[in-house]
């Protein structure tokens, strides 16, 4: 079969003649335009002659500096994924009418970034030969920002930008691992910006993790100072301070959070604060408010609850729970010192 012929007339030759020229002349601008990596030059794409570009940027405004995964789905059957280059740019090419999602996958970090893309082919005969180009501009968010976007995006917007470029240069660090370098890092723009409560919090949580709980709560507290109203600040706040046996003090900061939004995780850690402060029936109520919501945190409620009852010297509901707990976390790190527990618990209760 003889392969398939296209007819031009001579302005059309005359334009092809003109990208050729610019092409060799100034092939810079040409990759500038096209806006990122084709995925697969030799790929026939979904068979169409449109290209959909884009590029990813951080969620403050700036262009991304490392490579994203980014996947082009359609109701067709269509399914393919390229990788951004180092500045977010991306473009996928030989795409077809119709109606297509582009996902930005966030990792760990970012959530998922999803764009609907409607093409449409159009008749015109510029178009049926060039194609359209469907550009995109995607914003990450951070998935710490799930709750309270507004209120993180416009701590993000109010940090000057070299404050900013810290911050960011922190986050990396903390993920590559290098936390003393991102301490010092968010340090600096905290010095850039004293009401940084982002850069206070992150640098709360580093602290924590490497246990120097004192400094944790400094730092917190003054996130805390800035943005009283915040979930997160405050519940991260308690948490320290229940690590750091300041029981009393957890407890305040935890109710406070729990009125800001009524979380399962901020009722558990206060359950587990109440066990400390010998307030048993206000910590067994925090502990079943957990299980009746479900979710992640029910096994280590009825973990909570195993020590409360311990406590309390009601072993046949210490075991009762214990057991659940280890039902629904059999792979759970300290499920044969449970078991241990239990055990003990029969021996005292006369059981074998």
């Amino acid at each position: 079969m003889a392969p398939e012929l296209f007819s031009f007339d001579k302005r059309s030759i005359l334009l092809l003649l003109c990208l050729l020229f610019f092409s060799v002349l100034f092939p810079g601008m040409v990759k500038a335009q096209m806006g990122g990596v084709d995925p697969d030059p030799g790929s026939p794409g979904s068979g169409g002659r449109n290209t959909i570009e884009g590029r990813i940027y951080y969620p403050s405004g700036q262009n991304v500096d490392k490579r994203f995964k980014v996947h082009l789905s359609g109701i067709s059957g269509v399914d393919f994924f390229t990788l951004s280059d180092d500045t977010g740019a991306f473009a996928f090419r030989r795409v077809k009418g119709g109606t297509y999602v582009v996902t930005v996958v966030g990792e760990k970090e970012y959530e998922n970034a999803i764009e609907q893309v409607d093409i449409f082919d159009s008749s015109s005969s510029r178009s049926t030969l060039f194609g359209r180009t469907y550009n995109l501009q995607i914003r990450l968010h951070y998935k710490a920002a799930k709750e309270k976007s507004g209120v993180i995006d416009a701590a993000l917007m109010a940090a000057p930008k070299p404050a900013l470029e810290l911050f960011q240069k922190a986050l990396q660090s903390e993920q590559a691992g290098d936390n003393e370098k991102a301490i010092e890092q968010l340090q600096r723009a905290i010095a850039l910006y004293p009401r940084f409560s982002l850069a206070f919090n992150k640098l709360g949580v580093i602290y924590q993790r490497l246990g120097r709980l004192d400094e944790a709560e400094k730092a917190l507290s003054a996130a805390i100072g800035i943005e009283p109203e915040v979930f997160e600040l405050r519940l991260n706040y308690g948490i320290v301070l229940l690590r750091n046996k300041h029981y009393t003090e957890a407890d305040t900061q935890l109710q406070r959070a729990i009125k800001i939004k009524d979380s399962p995780l901020a009722h558990l850690v206060r359950g587990k604060t109440l066990i400390h402060l010998g307030k048993f029936p206000e910590a067994e109520n925090e502990l079943q408010m957990v299980i009746k919501a479900g979710g992640d945190e029910v096994a280590m409620a009825y973990r909570f609850l195993g020590a409360l009852y311990n406590e309390r010297g009601e072993a046949k509901l210490a075991i009762v729970a214990l057991e659940k707990y280890l039902s629904l976390a059999p792979k759970a790190r300290d499920a044969e010192s449970v078991r241990e527990i239990i055990k003990q618990l029969r021996a005292q209760n006369g059981k074998t």
